[in-house]
């Protein structure tokens, strides 16, 4: 897109869920290089068991740029996007962001990965990290003390496996979203809040494979 929302221009009071999707190698000009959500008030957009990836803006959030209201982040994977200025992963411009079992790192904002805005961008506003999360700047995206911050360089060493099919439903050019497994002993392994867990991943494969949810 030559100005906002790469894929997706939320706008005109509406509501958009998002579920077992991937967002990957989408371009905005502006802001949202996959999802630019509330132009006008009254927009409340939902990502959940989604993967959003090498997105990029010309301007703000590199996958996502909420402006007039609120964006839930639930058992998502949001990295290895960028942003030529704040926000890499996130920018909230003047409402709540909110985050559960969601992997938001390795993401880059203002030339650089290690960007206070790198992975989340709020300013004056509030985000609420419900916990459980894996984060790589932990200052932009105010963390809590339930969530993980990511050492530099680990997150495709130690957490996420290269993006693959890894199942899922079939497109109608018969291939499948692609998306990112967990490496063997990735600290996301059993790291999920129950409360906020769904049965399925975004394959469809049980995200309660082990004492906790994946």
């Amino acid at each position: 897109a030559d100005n906002d929302g790469g894929a997706i221009l939320v706008d005109d009071e509406s509501a958009l869920s998002i579920d077992r999707s991937t967002f990957i190698n989408n371009t905005a000009g502006a802001d949202g290089g996959a999802i630019m959500s509330g132009v006008t008030d009254f927009v409340f957009t939902s990502v959940r068991n989604s993967t959003l990836t090498q997105n990029r803006a010309g301007r703000h959030g590199g996958a996502v740029y909420s402006h007039q209201h609120g964006v839930a982040f639930e058992n998502s994977t949001v990295v290895a996007n960028t942003a030529v200025g704040n926000g890499g992963g996130y920018h909230a411009d003047s409402y709540y962001g909110y985050f559960y079992n969601t992997i938001l790192a390795g993401n880059s904002a203002n030339g650089s990965s290690s960007d206070a805005s790198a992975d989340c961008y709020a300013g004056s506003n509030q985000l609420h990290a419900a916990g459980s999360n894996l984060l790589g700047q932990s200052t932009g995206c105010q963390a809590t003390r339930y969530d993980l911050t990511l050492q530099v360089g680990s997150l495709f060493t130690n957490v996420l496996q290269p993006l693959a099919d890894n199942g899922g439903a079939l497109l109608p050019d018969n291939t499948r979203p692609q998306s990112y497994a967990l490496r063997p002993g990735s600290p996301a392994i059993d790291a999920g809040n129950r409360d906020f867990c769904p049965v399925y991943d975004q394959t469809g494969s049980l995200r309660f494979n082990g004492n906790g949810c994946d």
